[in-house]
């Protein structure tokens, strides 16, 4: 149930009290695993950042 309520979107906190976790950590250690989805755009973010055509060229 948690996996899906956060592949819908739910908001982290919401899920974490429906589960009556003390702390929302809780809720991340053990599920935001289980939504690879979410990795997606810090991982093309960070290829981004990374692209040689993105670095500027140093000062002079």
């Amino acid at each position: 149930m948690a996996t899906e309520m956060l592949a819908a979107g739910v908001p982290l906190a919401t899920v974490s009290q429906r589960l009556n976790h003390a702390r929302i950590s809780t809720t991340v250690n053990f599920y935001t695993h289980a939504i690879p989805a979410w990795d997606r755009p810090a991982a093309e973010k960070l290829a981004d950042l990374l692209a040689c055509d993105n670095v500027p060229e140093p000062a002079r």
